[in-house]
């Protein structure tokens, strides 16, 4: 008889949910919400937008804009995490 071995992810209906074992202070020390880390991700992500930003316009038309570019590509398509935790408003202590 074959043994199944529980789905994990969007396609489990069963309810076996893989869960991490981890000491209940360290997760909540872990999910402690703080204004200051919120603002210093956020200045640290648009200063990099405006960075990159500045260094593509001072190199368009060259060759070195081809990597810069890429840099500020990766760097905006990273923002999907700190979009969605503003979304539920989790970014930041204060509401």
């Amino acid at each position: 008889m074959e043994t199944q071995k529980p789905q994990i992810g969007i396609n489990n209906t069963a309810g076996d949910w893989f869960k991490i074992k981890i000491d209940r202070k360290v997760l909540k020390e872990l999910s402690r919400r703080s204004d200051y880390e919120g603002w210093k991700h956020i200045i640290i992500y648009f200063g990099g937008l405006l960075g990159l930003g500045l260094l593509c316009y001072s190199f368009w038309g060259t060759w070195w804009f081809v990597p810069i570019y890429l840099a500020y590509c990766i760097l905006w398509g990273g923002a999907d995490a700190i979009w969605h935790e503003c979304g539920h408003r989790t970014a930041f202590k204060t509401r």
